[in-house]
């Protein structure tokens, strides 16, 4: 009898320990707010239910909150993933990104790419410090790039391209050290390319083509030692290709895209040693000079058709057979 008490006492401090587990694993009240205001204002149909943690495209992690009772264990949002929102709205301009996106407390994944979204980027993005993950592309977003996207060091992919963002390209986003993917294209963005996008020692993707970017290419860009893709085109960039942009050290650059500016001068040397290019797209630049260097690089194949007028005889197997392969 007295072996069975024990049995069933410590069956009881096993189920007490749970109970308590579960509630104070429940999804902290501000953020279940917040998911259920936006749930109200996208109108988006599989966000319904109590558990939001379970809700299409949302993931939860743990965190730890310090209260008045002590700290507890609780849910904060982790990541929200939606696209095709405004496609449900009769007036698609009534569709916005609200400022109160910047409210999560731990959230690492912001994926809103496809939506449609109008209205600006929240100049308080910046105070979202736990952001790994950035995509706002593909929507209808104007107004200016948050200074205080400098400020988010954990930040590792931006994607803003495909929007209508306008005004310069702050200088503070070399402040964001830990960025990988820096996606700025398709948009109207003015100015120079700020020389601190060179202090972003981590990056292997930068795209800025098909904005109205001016003045000279840094040289500072000649830092990412880690880029594998450098994309300009389509710009009114001028001045002559830096020698640094496409110097021996440069060993992972794979596709160039400086087409379609004002560049002139001629094409540096140091090309010659970049054995993992595959794409030098250099066309619609009419003051540039002289030819493509002659070495043995294996970039010829898959270079622009249009840098033909670059070709030497000399090097005609390097310049035979050129065809366009978009393989961005």
């Amino acid at each position: 009898m007295m072996q069975w008490k024990s049995r069933m006492v410590a069956l009881l401090l096993v189920l007490a320990q749970h109970s308590v587990k579960v509630c104070s694993h429940k999804l902290m009240s501000s953020e279940e707010k917040l998911m259920r205001d936006l749930a109200a204002l996208w109108r988006v149909e599989e966000w319904e239910g109590e558990d939001i943690c379970s809700w299409s495209g949302v993931t939860c992690k743990e965190i730890e909150v310090k209260g008045l009772a002590g700290t507890s264990q609780q849910q904060a949002i982790q990541s929200i993933r939606v696209s095709g929102v405004c496609q449900h709205f009769d007036d698609e301009s009534t569709c916005v990104l609200p400022s109160y996106i910047t409210k999560f407390r731990a959230i690492e994944h912001l994926y809103l790419a496809g939506n449609g979204f109008y209205g600006s980027i929240p100049a308080d993005i910046g105070s979202v410090s736990s952001l790994k993950s950035l995509f706002l592309n593909s929507n209808n977003l104007v107004g200016a790039i948050p200074s205080s996207i400098g400020k988010l060091k954990n930040l590792e992919k931006l994607h803003l391209n495909s929007n209508k963002l306008s005004g310069s390209i702050p200088r503070e986003i070399g402040g964001a050290t830990s960025l990988h993917q820096l996606e700025l294209q398709q948009n109207e963005l003015t100015g120079s390319i700020p020389d601190t996008i060179g202090e972003l020692k981590s990056l292997v993707q930068l795209d800025l083509n098909e904005n109205e970017l001016e003045g000279e290419i840094p040289p500072a860009l000649g830092a990412l030692k880690e880029l594998h893709r450098l994309f300009l085109a389509d710009n009114l960039l001028h001045g002559d290709i830096p020698a640094e942009l496409l110097g021996p050290h440069m060993v992972h650059l794979k596709k160039v895209d400086l087409s379609n500016n004002k560049l002139k001068g001629f094409v540096p040397l140091g090309v010659c040693k970049l054995g993992d290019l595959i794409l030098l797209r250099l066309s619609g630049n009419a003051e540039l000079e002289g030819n493509v260097p002659e070495c043995d690089a294996p970039y010829g194949p898959y270079a622009d058709e249009e840098n033909k007028k670059h070709c030497k005889s000399q090097i005609k197997d390097m310049c035979r057979g050129l065809s366009r392969h978009d393989e961005f």
